[in-house]
Formats: C-alpha cells, structure tokens, sequence
C-alpha cells in the first residue's frame, strides 16, 4: 500500500521505531498506533491509487457456515473503505478486541495471516504475475528475509529498540542483495540462500524486468536516511543477528523447560 500510494517507506519505518518507547512490551497499544499512523499517511487519493494495486489479505467472519473465510480485497471505493481494509488485516482476536473489525459495506473481519497462500492463492492477480515473497520473520518460501530467521513472538514483543531498527536496515540490505545478484539464475538471498524451489530459476531475471530492480530500491528509500549503508546500519544487522539467535535459544530451552516440567507433574499424579 505505501509503494502504490507513494508513501516513503523510511517515514513508516522511523515511525513503528520510535513507538517502542510508547508501546514497549504491551500488545494492546500496538493498534491504536496503526489507527494513528494510517490516518496520518495515507493520501487522500489513496484508495484510487491502491485499487487494482494491491491485495489486502482479510479472515470475513459471519454467523452462518463457513463462519470464516478469506477475502482479497484490491477495489477500494472511498479513503475510509481502504483504511478499514488495511486496519482489518492487523486485527489479532484479543489483542484487537474480541470482536472482529468493522468495514462498512464489506463486512466483519479478523487478520488474514490465518490463511496459507497454499489454500488461498491471494498474492497476485492472475496466474502469469511474479511474484516476490518477503518475510521480515525469514519464513520458509520467501525470496527475501533475514538469514537469521527472527522468532515469531516478535511479532508483539519485540526485545528493543535497537532490534526494531536492525530489522529495518536488513530488510534494506535483503532487498538490495536480492537484486544485485546474477538475475539469471543465481541463489536466493537472506533465508532461501541456495534453496530455490524447482522451477523458479530465471525469477529474479523476470521480477526485475516488471519490477526495475534500481527503481523499486528508489522507492524503498527516497528519504536521504535510507539511502546510505554505513559502519552503524551495519553494526545495527549484526546486533539484531545475534539478538535473534540468543532469543531462539531462550525461547526453546523454555519450552524445553516448561515440557519437562509438565512431564515431571504427571509422573507426580500418575505415577
């Protein structure tokens, strides 16, 4: 959305940083911020420039069967509709309330992240299109993401600052790497070093023909702050490398933990 409305995508970025000093490790003040940002972003053109555009992925939730389904919504009427939209598809149940999210003339809606693109094909609008995954978490399948893959809980608790600014600058770096490699046939960047699905060789050679790798690069950073990699961006990416990787194993040795705990209990009742 911000790429189709022209949006700089540094503004954003800056912007979800600098709200870790307010939101910090409370979920719940994390949509409130969104509401803010969307209202202050977003064109007033926005939603002609958007339609046909892009595809915002949405979980519609009704009272009669199937009482969740997913939607791909890519025509936008009025500001407010595509407003709606996007703040639909960041609405987690409970974080965002128990009720789904309202758009008027749509319907009730939840986060799509429910729906795998396996079983919704929701990304592109016809069979012929490229398409480019990205994943900031680095998840299996994406074209671009961190080589170290960051842990889903994250997501809503994100350790610091810094990390959120790490995250930036090597979306940043992936991005760039992806298109300064052999577009011919040479290997993924980030998490798909070197594991490309069959099939997909020449990918990166047809998504810079549509896309315009130096142009696309333009648009991720028109802001002068994004458009120069230096030794502290860098020192950011190996913080936020090491960071994720120290997460993951806290993270495992704690379930572990919890496991063997519940483990220890049953044997205590039962045994």
């Amino acid at each position: 959305a911000a790429l189709a409305s022209g949006i700089d995508t540094g503004e954003i970025a800056q912007r979800m940083v600098k709200f870790f000093n307010e939101i910090g490790w409370n979920a719940f003040r994390i949509l409130p911020n969104v509401d803010k940002t969307l209202d202050d972003i977003l064109p007033q053109d926005a939603h002609e420039r958007c339609s046909g555009g892009i595809r915002v992925l949405l979980t519609k939730v009704s009272m009669k069967p199937p009482f969740f389904q997913a939607e791909a919504a890519s025509q936008f009427r009025t500001w407010k509709e595509l407003f709606c939209c996007l703040r639909a598809t960041c609405h987690i149940p409970m974080i965002g309330g128990i009720l789904p999210y309202p758009v008027e003339g749509r319907g009730w809606y939840y986060d799509g992240l429910l729906w795998a693109s396996l079983f919704v094909p929701w990304r592109s609008f016809a069979e012929t299109d490229q398409v480019i995954k990205v994943s900031g978490l680095g998840l299996p399948g994406a074209h671009i993401g961190p080589r170290q893959p960051a842990p889903a809980w994250w997501g809503l608790f994100p350790p610091s600052k810094e990390a959120l600014e790490g995250l930036v600058w090597s979306g940043y770096r992936d991005t760039a790497r992806f298109f300064e490699t052999d577009l011919s046939d040479g290997p993924g960047v980030g998490c798909c070093r070197g594991r490309r699905p069959p099939g997909e060789r020449g990918a990166k050679a047809d998504a810079a023909r549509r896309l315009d790798g130096p142009e696309l690069l333009a648009k991720l950073g028109k802001s002068e702050r994004c458009s120069r990699w230096d030794t502290d961006k860098a020192d950011l990416v190996r913080k936020l490398d090491s960071m994720a990787a120290t997460s993951w194993v806290a993270g495992v040795a704690g379930m572990a933990g919890l496991a063997l705990t519940a483990a220890g209990a049953l044997l205590v009742k039962y045994g």
